[in-house]
């Protein structure tokens, strides 16, 4: 990697700034979900603006007309289809004058509702009256709707929530002409936190000697602790073998995984290609859960873990009793593992073993296996059964693992088949689950050969790349019926 204040001074012009990099954008806060919830509450501005002019209007009269009634529907849905009301907009551009473009697209869509409705009642009587008030009542809170999205959206800015942080994979003119541009020409909320190169392809970069395998395993280690929101790969396309190299290593992280075109090493002015301040990137993978997928899976996690906490309440409360009756010691136990990320997190669990002899996750770990002398009498049964996993929706309500995903690993395992297995990181491109697409179809349990691993890998990652609400309910189902009990489980 090279050192950001090393590239400012050599060869950027102004430098990068390079605090706070465990914070962005969060994954749910995206362009399209603001321009959604504004297009929502722009719907709804209209659909009561119309209502509130008729009170106004007509007091004397309780009931819409067919006609009124009509009109509205069509002003609620153009407001919702046609972007001269809400149309996409980038957060990082802001309108300039917001006030007078409101006014203008507001007029626009009244209008063409005013025509629709002479188009389609030429014969009644139009209650103008009506369709102005309406119209000043709906221009008052769409200007508010708008303004408030607007002032929101500055106040996230400063505060550096909409930031994206951005890494460069380099080598050569392409790489450096890219890292250039970012620095110089695009958004503030842009954030270049780090340039790591192929030395083998960019070898004027390498002054201390070090490999690309030194340059990928820091690179790892990088997302580890810092926030990635965006990975440009700026490579030259001939070199294809060290291309795929790249890509089949980045696609562990939980981040955008984009490509440069080598376009770059020449002018993209002449070629005027390049539109407001941008570059053309080619998705070659996209962050898995993010936009509306992530809320809908919050939603999904913290609906679940609060129903299931409070109908298996009293049966945890009683877990807890025999355990304590059982054996000497608490009724949870607490392990290290690795979450999203490979973020640690503490993983709650009744205790199934003896306090002298359970192993806390971090070093050497042994498996429990069948007839394992660790475990207790209790604890067997919660073992086989999976009840000793019940506390882990705690850790759900907290947003550290989710009702479904892949399963944490103690922390002495994950470093064992990072090594052995090289897709293995990528499991952690999502939250932990407490139970997953793996574990319904029979691979929980000991794992005590890389190929029982292996295929509880590709069950993982095929749950990510094709995750949806049915898919986790399918899951969560399939859990409750078979999930429960397995001849696996010691």
């Amino acid at each position: 990697m090279s050192d950001l204040s090393d590239i400012s001074n050599s060869k950027l012009d102004r430098p990068m700034r390079t605090d706070d990099l465990s914070h962005g954008r969060p994954p749910w806060l995206s362009d399209i979900v603001l321009n959604d919830l504004k297009r929502a509450s722009t719907c709804g501005v209209v659909f009561i603006s119309a209502f509130l002019a008729h009170v106004t209007w007509f007091s004397n009269q309780s009931d819409l007309n067919l006609p009124q009634a009509i009109a509205i529907a069509a002003g609620t849905l153009l407001s919702t289809y046609l972007p001269v009301v809400s149309a996409h907009q980038s957060q990082h551009k802001l309108v300039n004058n917001p006030i007078l473009n409101t006014i203008k697209n507001w007029s626009i869509h009244m209008f063409l509702v005013f025509i629709l409705y002479y188009v389609a009642f030429w014969d009644s009587s139009i209650p103008v009256a009506w369709i102005f008030v309406w119209f000043l009542y709906g221009l008052i809170g769409i200007l508010a709707v708008h303004l408030l999205f607007d002032y929101q959206i500055r106040r996230w800015r400063r505060l550096g929530v909409l930031t994206t942080n951005i890494v460069v994979v380099s080598a050569g003119e392409i790489g450096y002409r890219l890292v250039q541009h970012i620095t110089q020409a695009l958004d503030s909320s842009d954030r270049l936190i780090g340039v790591f190169y192929d030395y083998e392809l960019h070898p004027s970069c390498n002054s201390d000697g070090e490999s690309t395998m030194d340059a990928r395993n820091e690179l790892l280690c990088f997302a580890r602790s810092n926030r990635i929101d965006r990975v440009i790969v700026a490579l030259p396309w001939h070199a294809e073998d060290r291309l795929l190299s790249w890509l089949k290593l980045l696609r562990v992280l939980p981040a955008d995984i984009l490509l440069c075109p080598p376009v770059l090493t020449t002018s993209l002015e002449s070629l005027d290609i390049k539109q407001n301040n941008t570059i053309p990137l080619l998705t070659i993978l996209r962050r898995p859960l993010s936009d509306w997928s992530y809320i809908t899976k919050a939603i999904e996690d913290r609906f679940f873990a609060l129903l299931l906490l409070l109908l298996t309440g009293p049966a945890m409360l009683l877990i807890a009793l025999v355990i304590r009756l059982d054996s000497p010691g608490p009724a949870l136990f607490r392990q290290k593992r690795y979450g999203f990320n490979n973020s640690p997190i503490e993983v709650l669990k009744f205790r199934t073993m003896y306090t002298d002899l359970a192993e806390s996750g971090i070093g050497s770990i042994t498996q429990a296996k069948r007839g394992d002398r660790r475990v207790t009498r209790v604890g067997r049964w919660l073992r086989h059964t999976s009840l000793d996993e019940l506390p882990q929706l705690i850790n759900v309500l907290c947003g550290q693992m989710s009702l479904v995903g892949p399963r944490p690993h103690a922390i002495a395992h994950n470093v064992q088949y990072e090594k052995t297995i090289e897709v293995y990181r990528a499991r952690h491109r999502v939250k932990p689950g407490i139970t997953g697409w793996a574990q319904v179809n029979g691979l929980r349990g000991e794992t005590d050969t890389d190929e029982k691993m292996v295929r509880r890998v590709e069950y993982d990652l095929y749950y990510i790349d094709h995750w949806s609400l049915l898919f986790d309910f399918s899951i969560i189902a399939r859990t409750a019926f078979v999930g429960f009990v397995n001849r696996n489980a010691y």
